[in-house]
């Protein structure tokens, strides 16, 4: 028995198209719109903190930091995100003691922490935060693009397809 004709390669329809297009349109649009929450701002637009630490975790996946919380006295759990947490950063964080006091500047959109500063010394700047930052966005932009591009070719092929069924 010859079974090569079940797995011979055949035209995706029109529905296949369509579906690819709705797809691409929705991730890329998710994927463009995600740099927005961590989208570069100046020092005073930063929401800063004052608190006393009360507790300090890091979450680790696959052996990686993923990201770093920290509870302030008084506060909603605030998080480094994961492209400014480092494993010297964590050990730093865990080092400090209860009750330590701490300043904190953090996004308003994303409310990620941007900046840490314990006694006078910065263990997080907040320069160096926007950078990281805006890199990572960079790489979820290409992303939306390139899903847009592959929604704009099922789109253009579909129509094809339907002009071709409308024709016959």
């Amino acid at each position: 028995m010859n079974f090569a004709h079940r797995y011979a390669k055949k035209k995706p329809d029109a529905g296949t198209y369509f579906l690819g297009m709705l797809i691409g349109l929705f991730l890329g649009y998710i994927f463009l719109q995600m740099p927005g929450n961590n989208a570069e701002i100046t020092r005073e637009e930063a929401t800063y903190l004052v608190g006393t630490l009360q507790e300090c975790d890091a979450n680790y996946q696959r052996g990686r930091i993923h990201s770093i919380g920290l509870t302030l006295s008084d506060m909603e759990k605030q998080f480094v995100h994961q492209v400014c947490a480092s494993k010297t950063l964590a050990d730093t964080l865990n080092a400090i003691p209860e009750n330590t006091e701490m300043t904190l500047l953090v996004h308003p959109a994303s409310h990620n922490i941007l900046e840490i500063q314990v006694n006078g010394d910065v263990l997080l700047e907040f320069n160096r935060s926007q950078d990281l930052l805006a890199n990572n966005a960079g790489g979820f932009g290409i992303l939306g693009i390139g899903l847009i591009a592959l929604a704009i070719f099922c789109g253009i092929n579909y129509v094809i397809l339907e002009i071709k069924l409308y024709r016959k």
